[in-house]
């Protein structure tokens, strides 16, 4: 008998239940019909990718019902801008098109809204994280200077990251560290937490960064629900580091 044949009983098992799992969690979820129908029918073809769209990205909503939206969406957008070019709707296609990942398109689109109002700080946002991700520092942070410039607050103080971040990828450290010290201070961003600490930790003000980290993690629990989703990482991170510094001593 092969090792195949003695363990197959076992493997039949492990995989049943795994489709009984997914088939429950859809269920109880109340998941859309296409996806029931689906694990009923063609469990084998189906759960794997159940299983890849709600589970394993460590999000409950469905990357792959979330790309689709997306993609729907901005199709509804596209059509809508042939009829009435207007800068909210460049604005509204540039942001699906930027969480799409399609970061020249999204600039593209940005244009024609910015040059009728290049006061709009919605707009220059959005233009500057989009050269961000392209690695154009120097255009990133001409746009995200305007904003933090017109309004410290913007987004409550993630134009101040944003800004940081820019500001660290072309080794302006000392002016990265200005935004992330006020972004941790007046909001407790995570990410500004962290990286501020870990400033904090080189300089050699151990206490200091152990105090940020700590505060931090004790108001973690009061973020809203979308900055904990997107914070998740950095918060893990705060963990670690504050357990690499007390270990420390």
């Amino acid at each position: 008998m092969t090792l195949f044949a003695l363990f197959r009983p076992l493997l039949i098992m492990v995989l049943a239940a795994w489709w009984v799992a997914c088939l429950v969690d859809a269920l109880r979820k109340h998941r859309p019909w296409g996806w029931i129908v689906a694990l009923a029918v063609i469990p084998i073809a189906s759960a794997p990718f159940y299983f890849l769209n709600y589970k394993l990205g460590g999000s409950d909503k469905g990357h792959i019902d979330a790309k689709v939206k997306l993609l729907k969406r901005l199709r509804e957008v596209q059509t809508d801008l042939a009829v009435r070019d207007v800068p909210g709707v460049r604005r509204e296609l540039a942001g699906l098109y930027a969480q799409l990942g399609r970061w020249r398109e999204a600039l593209d689109s940005l244009r024609p809204a910015l040059d009728d109002d290049p006061e709009d700080l919605a707009a220059q946002y959005l233009a500057g994280t989009c050269w961000q991700e392209l690695g154009q520092s120097e255009a990133a942070a001409s746009h995200l200077e305007y904003v933090v410039g017109e309004d410290p607050k913007y987004a409550r103080g993630e134009a101040r990251v944003a800004l940081g971040n820019v500001y660290k990828s072309a080794g302006r450290d000392s002016d990265a560290v200005e935004q992330f010290a006020r972004a941790a201070a007046e909001y407790s961003i995570p990410e500004a937490v962290v990286r501020h600490a870990r400033f904090l930790r080189e300089s050699g003000d151990r206490d200091a960064a152990r105090r940020e980290l700590l505060r931090m993690l004790h108001s973690a629990g009061e973020l809203d629900p979308e900055m904990k989703r997107k914070s998740r990482k950095w918060i893990r991170a705060a963990a670690e580091d504050l357990k690499s510094l007390e270990a420390d001593g």
